[in-house]
C-alpha cells in the first residue's frame, strides 16, 4: 500500500505543482485559468506530513519545507491574516473564499511542526490561532477549526484556546443535535471537541473556565452525548447498506459507500473522506487509542 501512496504523492508533485517566482506551489484550475488556493497548499502539507509520520521516510521533507515557506510568504499577511486565493501571477485574487481554508492551514502546519520541530513554524501557528481567537472565528462552528484547536492544545494550553474550542462546538450543539441529515463534518467537530474536554479535565485551566465542577461535567456530557448520537445517525442515514443499494442501478458499485440523502443520494470522494475521518477518529478515541 505504501508504494501506491508514494505513487500518488509523486504524481501530484509531477502534475499539480508549479515553480513560480522562486515559490513552490500546488496549482488548481478554474476552467482554463490557473489559481493557487490556500486549501490546496494545506492539503499537500497534510499529506506529506502524514506520510512522513507514518513511515519515518524523510524524502519529502524538502518539499514540505518549501510549501510552508510559500504559505508564509504568499498566503499570510504580517498581521497573521490569511489570503485564500492567488492568481497565476501570485497576486491576491480573493482574500476570502471559504472558512474551511483557515482551520485547514493551521491544522496542517501544526502537523508539519510535529514532524519538523521548527520553532518558526510553530510561531506561524500561534499567530494564526491568536488571530482566530481575536476575531471570534468560533462563530463559524467549523470542523477544521475544531481539529486545529485540539491540535494546538497539544503544544500550548491557554484559557483563550480552550474557551475558543469549546464555544466553537457548544454554541452550535443544539443545531447539531437536531440535524436530520448525516452531515459528517459535525461528527468531526464533536470528536475534536470531546478530546479538548478530556485535556481540560486534567488541566489547571479547568477551574478557571468552569468555576463549578458540575458545570464542566455537564458540558462534557452534552458534547459526548451528541457525539455518540451523530455516530449512530451517520451510520443509519449515510451508509449505503446492501439492503438499500439493491434499489439502485449498480448496487455492487455503491454498497457500503457513503451518501448524502438530502442531495439526491450524492456520493462524492470528499463526502467519503469526511465520513471516514469522523467515524475512524471516533472509533480510535472511544477505544482510547488517542
Amino acid at each position: 500500500m505504501l508504494s501506491e501512496v508514494e505513487k500518488g504523492l509523486d504524481w501530484g508533485i509531477e502534475n499539480l505543482t508549479s515553480e513560480t517566482d522562486g515559490y513552490f506551489l500546488i496549482k488548481d484550475y478554474l476552467n482554463t485559468e490557473i489559481e493557487y488556493k490556500l486549501g490546496a497548499q494545506a492539503t499537500a502539507i497534510l499529506a506529506f506530513s502524514k506520510y512522513i509520520e507514518q513511515t519515518g521516510d524523510e524524502q519529502y521533507v524538502p518539499i514540505l519545507n518549501r510549501l510552508i515557506e510559500t504559505v508564509s510568504a504568499k498566503f499570510l499577511t504580517n498581521e497573521h491574516r490569511t489570503i485564500h486565493v492567488l492568481n497565476a501571477q501570485l497576486e491576491t485574487k480573493e482574500k476570502f473564499r471559504i472558512i474551511y481554508y483557515d482551520g485547514e492551514i493551521l491544522f496542517s502546519l501544526l502537523r508539519a511542526y510535529e514532524i519538523l520541530g521548527n520553532k518558526e513554524v510553530f510561531a506561524i501557528c500561534q499567530g494564526l490561532m491568536d488571530q482566530f481567537v481575536a476575531n471570534d472565528y468560533q462563530k463559524y462552528h467549523d470542523h477544521w477549526l475544531s481539529y486545529a484547536t485540539n491540535e494546538m492544545l497539544k503544544h500550548s494550553q491557554t484559557e483563550e484556546y480552550y474557551r475558543f474550542g469549546i464555544k466553537n462546538a457548544l454554541d452550535n450543539i443544539d443545531f447539531i443535535d437536531k440535524r436530520d441529515t448525516a452531515y459528517p463534518t459535525m461528527l468531526e467537530l464533536l470528536v475534536a471537541a470531546s478530546k479538548m474536554m478530556r485535556k481540560l479535565e486534567f488541566s489547571t485551566w479547568r477551574k478557571t473556565i468552569f468555576a463549578e465542577e458540575t458545570d464542566f461535567y455537564k458540558v462534557k456530557e452534552r458534547i459526548n452525548t451528541v457525539m455518540k448520537k451523530r455516530v449512530r445517525h451517520e451510520i443509519t442515514t449515510g451508509v449505503m447498506f446492501p439492503e438499500f443499494a439493491q434499489f439502485f442501478k449498480e448496487p455492487e458499485t455503491i454498497k457500503y459507500g457513503f451518501f448524502a440523502r438530502h442531495d439526491r443520494f450524492r456520493m462524492r470522494i470528499d463526502d467519503a473522506e469526511h465520513f471516514l475521518s469522523g467515524l475512524i477518529n471516533y472509533r480510535m478515541y472511544d477505544q482510547k487509542k488517542e
